[in-house]
């Protein structure tokens, strides 16, 4: 894959993607574990909503379609592996993700699941997409991934990039602090055993990416 040749900062795509006469924008936006992707995507929201005085643009995580942890247990093959590796591919319900990417394409208002961090779980239509939302920023892991055959929904396409030892760093911290894992080496572990193996492999099958943000000194915001 070739990196367009500068990264562009949040305030300049947000002041671009608003040049679309598009009714509807999807942007794509991907990055290893730790990159920053919900955080840029989150600003970069709040950018494009500030600059026009209105609710433009909306945040649709591709986290909200999570499998359920229920779903896990009854009906994966090995509950306690799909249960460690949440957040790998085949955790997610690529066909509710795929149905509603052709609904924000087409339909002027949509609902979305959000996931809910205090029950670990999503929330079916939290998120409310409207007809006033022209720019649909989706963010995830696994957007671009070859094999679920999405990314041609997209109409840009973001890599958030940050480097091994921000990655690792910020991965660990989160499980930490999120109570997924007690202590700093049993979130090492994780990382290197889950979210390390998906960054790279992520990485490694992008498609042809229109925007790179660098998010190495992002104030620390993950």
């Amino acid at each position: 894959m070739a990196y367009p040749p500068d990264d562009i900062s949040i305030a300049d795509l947000a002041a671009y993607l608003l040049t679309s006469s598009s009714p509807r924008l999807l942007v794509g936006v991907v990055g290893a574990p730790g990159a920053g992707k919900s955080a840029v995507s989150r600003h970069l929201v709040a950018e494009i909503n500030r600059r026009t005085s209105a609710d433009t643009a909306i945040l649709v995580p591709l986290d909200g379609f999570h499998y359920t942890r229920h779903y896990l247990d009854t009906q994966m093959p090995d509950p306690v592996k799909a249960r460690r590796y949440r957040g790998a591919h085949w955790t997610f319900d690529k066909g509710a993700f795929s149905k509603c990417l052709g609904r924000l394409k087409r339909d002027d208002d949509v609902d979305c699941p959000e996931f809910d961090h205090r029950v670990h779980d999503p929330e079916e239509g939290k998120i409310k997409v409207r007809k006033d939302h022209r720019i649909v920023v989706v963010e995830g892991l696994w957007v671009f991934y070859p094999p679920w055959g999405l990314a041609d929904e997209f109409d840009i396409k973001v890599l958030v990039r940050a480097s091994e030892e921000n990655l690792q760093e910020r991965v660990v911290a989160r499980h930490v602090a999120g109570g997924i894992e007690g202590a700093e080496e049993a979130a090492l572990r994780r990382y290197l055993d889950n979210d390390k193996p998906n960054g790279d492999l992520v990485l490694s099958t992008l498609p042809q990416i229109d925007y790179v943000i660098d998010n190495n000194a992002f104030n620390n915001e993950w």
